[in-house]
This record gives C-alpha cells, sequence and structure tokens, in this order.
C-alpha cells in the first residue's frame, strides 16, 4: 500500500516576503510542546489575516531568528516560557502582561500596537495552547491588521 506523500508548499517563502515570524525555542521539549501550538497558530493566523493581505506565517526557532537580522524586521511571536525559548525570555522584561491565569499562562504584548511583537506561554503544552487560542481570539485581529498595514 503506498505511504501518504507529506505536503510541500507551493512557493517557498523568502525574507522578503510579508511574514508573521512564529518564534519557538531550539530544543527537544521546545519541539514537542511549542511547536505544534506555533503550527496551529500558523494556520489561524492565515485564515485571520485580513481580507487581501499576503501575510505568511512562519515557524523559525529562536536562535535563527535572534542571529538574523532580516527576520527581525518582521511582526513575531515567541512561543514557549523563558527556560526554553531565548526571544521569549528578551521580550519578557520589554512587554507588559496583557493576560495571564493564575501563574499558569501569560500573554505579554503592546496593546498600541507600535512594537509587533508578542510573547505566549504556558506552564504546560495545554496552558501554552490555551494561551495561544486567548491571543487569537482577543488580540490577533488588531495585531494582524496593524502587521498588514505595514507590510
Amino acid at each position: 500500500m503506498a505511504q501518504p506523500r507529506p505536503q510541500t508548499p507551493n512557493r517557498l517563502l523568502t525574507e522578503d516576503d510579508p511574514l508573521v515570524v512564529l518564534v519557538v525555542g531550539a530544543s527537544l521539549a521546545a519541539e514537542q510542546i511549542d511547536r505544534p501550538i506555533a503550527a496551529y497558530l500558523a494556520v489561524q493566523l492565515a485564515a485571520a489575516a485580513p481580507q487581501g493581505s499576503s501575510l505568511a506565517p512562519a515557524v523559525v526557532t529562536d536562535l535563527w531568528y535572534l542571529n538574523h537580522a532580516p527576520l527581525r524586521m518582521h511582526p513575531a511571536v515567541a512561543i514557549g516560557p523563558a527556560d526554553r525559548n531565548a526571544f521569549s525570555a528578551f521580550l519578557l522584561g520589554r512587554l507588559p502582561r496583557v493576560f495571564s491565569i493564575d501563574h499558569r499562562l501569560s500573554i505579554h504584548l503592546d496593546l498600541h500596537l507600535e512594537d509587533l511583537v508578542a510573547c505566549l506561554h504556558g506552564v504546560d503544552a495545554q496552558a501554552g495552547a490555551e494561551a495561544a487560542a486567548i491571543f487569537l481570539e482577543r488580540y490577533a485581529a488588531d495585531w494582524l491588521a496593524a502587521a498588514a498595514a505595514r507590510a
């Protein structure tokens, strides 16, 4: 019986595309916990992008993001706690916390949308997924509109 083939993109993204960069850590735990959340977020953000926008979500590791200046020019979301994601560690002291639940999950972002970066994290995979869902429900539409306006 033939095995299904993996889906391949129609076109590879480049740094010149209007990206929304989703940044996960570069560890085994980050790959297991945070990358699936980032993949879910990528699909949801692509679907929620403003009409006529060409914003393209791309999932990358923190090491590549922090060491590759062209990526840092795009709107970005750090996914995962500071002990798994160096970009999260960088953002946590710089962005206000806009939402949290009992030390289980937090969302940090600039509500004025001057800096189009955000940080989502939870104490475990379920809390991290919940943070992503709350970000999508409460903040993503305005955040994506601001990102599209700057693209």
